[in-house]
Parts: structure tokens; C-alpha cells; sequence
């Protein structure tokens, strides 16, 4: 496939799916269209939108200070790394950790 072929392929693509974080699909279990959007404001990386809990777990573990949420579209994942979110909480994923912790 030459260049002109691929960016054909890939901007049909994101007409059908909307636009890409950039990161590669890699299993044939991926979803179409995610059930969740999880915005990293402050992590490894910052500012971005994935697709998955094990992708913003690798972003935001370990990192002090970290800022991330889940949203159920990415509309409001977009409004909440814009500052638009109504103040919503951030969660930290310390205190995620104790509060697993303390379920069990």
C-alpha cells in the first residue's frame, strides 16, 4: 500500500470511528467504540484521552500527583482536560489503591 492509499484508509477510519489516540490496536478484542473514555490530566503522559483502564493505569501509577476520570463519552473527557468539567474530582490513583484495599 503506498502513502496516498494509506492516509485514504486512514482518514475513512476516522470518519467511521472518530479520531485516534494514536495508539495502535493490538488485540482483535478491541472495541469499535469504547463504554469509557479515561483522561489523563497529570501523568506520564499528560493531557491525553485512552480508551482503557489498563492504559491509564500504566500512565498514572506510581506518578505523585497524578489527575485522571473516567467518562462515558468523549466529549467530557475532552471538557475535563480543558478545565471545563464543573469542578468535577479528580480521582489519585493512591487513593484508589486504599480503597480497593479497604473492600477487601
Amino acid at each position: 500500500m503506498n502513502s496516498t492509499d494509506r492516509k485514504k484508509v486512514l482518514e475513512y477510519a476516522e470518519k467511521i470511528f472518530g479520531p485516534c489516540d494514536g495508539t495502535p490496536i493490538s488485540n482483535s478484542k478491541a472495541k469499535a467504540h469504547p463504554t469509557k473514555y479515561y483522561a489523563v490530566r497529570k501523568g506520564r503522559k499528560s493531557n491525553v484521552i485512552v480508551n482503557t483502564w489498563s492504559k491509564a493505569r500504566r500512565l498514572v501509577e506510581h506518578v505523585s500527583g497524578a489527575q485522571y476520570h473516567s467518562f462515558s463519552t468523549l466529549q467530557e473527557a475532552r471538557a475535563y482536560l480543558a478545565g471545563k468539567d464543573g469542578n468535577r474530582e479528580t480521582a489519585s490513583f493512591g487513593k484508589l489503591s486504599q480503597m480497593e484495599k479497604e473492600r477487601t
